[in-house]
């Protein structure tokens, strides 16, 4: 009877150390990070858990980024959990001064941090958009962003990039952070951000551009593709890349079949091929291995120690390209 009581104890004792139930933390839909020259700035956007629903922007500040989080920790109503983190949105700030690999893995070590998180790159204000995360009464924030994700990868205007996958790639392939913009006040994602291996950010994508990239990194399968006055609705796209041997080009071979288009089937090969001879050349000229080249190139040179030996980043400056469009329809 004395062991049950002992038995009994323990577990009381031990349910009293366990982490909070669910009605007592806040669950953190949205986080933006910024950082001027004196301080970094965390902004959450938290439910208010009241009837109606509801949204509450709340910050933290501090000179380092723990700092803020503990300052945005202390100023919430509740204690703050971030494994229902939708949306990480970085300030363009943040990237200017080299700070987004410290960003990122610093909220990858939280225990509490959600890795299928999809990661944003803005260049508006951030209480601007901060103001504009905010949905109509009733309407959930995780659900709108969820369902604005979706349709965003189905379109081909931004790729996936989540706070797992941007960590998962290290040199063997760039990431393309989506770009976060505001539309007649609301939220708008299109777009993207390549990063170098060493985390700079190259110059923004536009929303065709990133379609156009969708295609080349064979994500999408059929999109409605716009290209310098050319537009054609895209069905069953397929692509391959290979690298050469020697390190010193690139040839991607994409098949698909048009439905309907703007001009004949000639013109939409040639303008397609060169638009995207373009893109990779200016994307590997700033260091972007979009299309994970990286990977192959481990493979060609057998071993890590060797591939590492030969600055993979440097090599794919020079890369030259060559695209090939093999397209059925529409006759």
């Amino acid at each position: 009877m004395k062991r049950l009581i002992l038995i009994l104890l323990t577990m009381m004792c031990c349910t009293s150390c366990t982490a909070l139930p669910a009605e007592e933390r806040a669950f953190a839909v949205v986080l933006l990070v910024d950082r001027d020259s004196s301080a970094w700035r965390v902004h959450g956007q938290l439910p208010t858990y009241r009837s109606g629903g509801g949204y509450l922007t709340v910050t933290g500040e501090g000179d380092t980024l723990p700092a803020a989080l503990a300052d945005l920790e202390a100023a919430a109503p509740m204690h703050v959990n971030l494994s229902q983190l939708r949306l990480l949105v970085l300030t363009k700030a943040v990237a200017d001064v080299g700070e987004l690999a410290l960003v990122l893995t610093t909220l990858s070590d939280r225990p509490d941090m959600r890795p299928s998180c999809a990661i944003a790159l803005t260049e508006a204000p951030a209480d601007v958009l901060m103001q504009a995360l905010e949905p109509a009464t009733g309407t959930r924030l995780s659900k709108s962003i969820d369902v604005l994700l979706e349709s965003r990868l189905e379109q081909g205007s931004i790729l996936p990039a989540t706070l797992a996958e941007v960590l998962r790639m290290g040199m063997r392939q760039s990431p393309v952070l989506i770009a976060a913009n505001l539309r007649d006040q609301q939220l708008d994602l299109s777009g993207g951000y390549p990063l170098t291996a060493s985390f700079r950010v190259c110059e923004r994508l536009t929303p065709e551009e990133t379609a156009l990239l969708s295609l080349l990194t064979g994500r999408t399968k059929a999109l409605r593709l716009t290209l310098s006055g050319m537009s054609a609705q895209v069905r069953e796209a397929s692509a391959k890349v290979a690298l050469s041997q020697d390190f010193q080009s690139a040839t991607v071979t994409l098949r698909l079949r048009v439905t309907a288009a703007s001009c004949s089937p000639a013109d939409i090969e040639t303008r397609l091929a060169d638009a995207s001879v373009t893109l990779l050349s200016g994307l590997s000229a700033q260091g972007c291995d979009v299309l994970g080249l990286g990977r192959q190139a481990i493979l060609h040179a057998h071993d890590m120690p060797a591939w590492r030996s030969f600055d993979w980043p440097a090599r794919c400056k020079q890369l030259h390209w060559r695209v090939s469009v093999q397209m059925s329809g529409p006759t």
